[in-house]
């Protein structure tokens, strides 16, 4: 779990740091040191907790209920209540998750969507292969 230190650190310290790294995030144009930052940067657990936060919006906009994404991604009802929130009033997250939807085909995630589904709910008359191209965002 994050912790955050309980040292004080002064307003403008914390808004000059935060600035620099988002600064320095926007800066980083190659797929090697993206790579490489987030792996020195964040532990496994933040990595994995990220990575679920995003593909909750994605699978939201998919189309999949609340229950399919909570026994998919293993998060609770909470996290599928709050991400379905983001995406209507954060912008950030909103653009994110939409520009997942667009690399989604060079990323193949669709496939391993639908293999996924079909391990974890073998007895599932649902068509899986019908989230390949559905999304509840304009083009």
């Amino acid at each position: 779990m994050t912790r955050v230190s309980k040292y004080y650190v002064d307003k403008q310290v914390l808004e000059e740091i935060d600035a620099a790294l988002r600064w320095l995030v926007s800066k980083i144009n190659s797929e090697k040191i993206t790579n490489l930052f987030i792996g020195d940067f964040f532990t496994d657990e933040e990595r994995l907790m990220l990575a679920k936060r995003l593909f909750v919006g994605y699978l939201i906009v998919k189309g999949l209920d609340y229950k399919e994404i909570v026994s998919l991604l293993k998060v609770s009802p909470a996290t599928v209540r709050q991400a379905k929130e983001w995406l209507k009033r954060r912008a950030g997250y909103r653009e994110i998750v939409k520009m997942l939807f667009k690399h989604q085909k060079k990323l193949e995630f669709d496939k391993k969507l639908e293999k996924i589904a079909k391990r974890i709910w073998p007895q599932s008359k649902r068509d899986w292969s019908r989230l390949a191209g559905t999304s509840d965002f304009p083009d």
